[in-house]
């Protein structure tokens, strides 16, 4: 397993909330363990992204 593009798109979502490291990384380990997604597609944090800020974990202005 390839884990750069995880570590990459990790340290992308801690941009936008790097208090809210908890929330980011539980969110990746269901998209890749309960999901069944890719770690390595972009896509797959743009859908992180939007279910944070959906959530209210992430403030939408950011």
């Amino acid at each position: 397993m390839d884990s750069d593009a995880a570590a990459k798109g990790f340290s992308a979502l801690q941009v936008f909330a790097r208090e809210r490291a908890y929330y980011l990384a539980s969110s990746m380990q269901r998209a890749f363990y309960y999901e069944g997604k890719s770690l390595s597609d972009p896509v797959t944090y743009r859908e992180i992204m939007e279910d944070l800020v959906r959530s209210n974990v992430i403030d939408e202005a950011l």
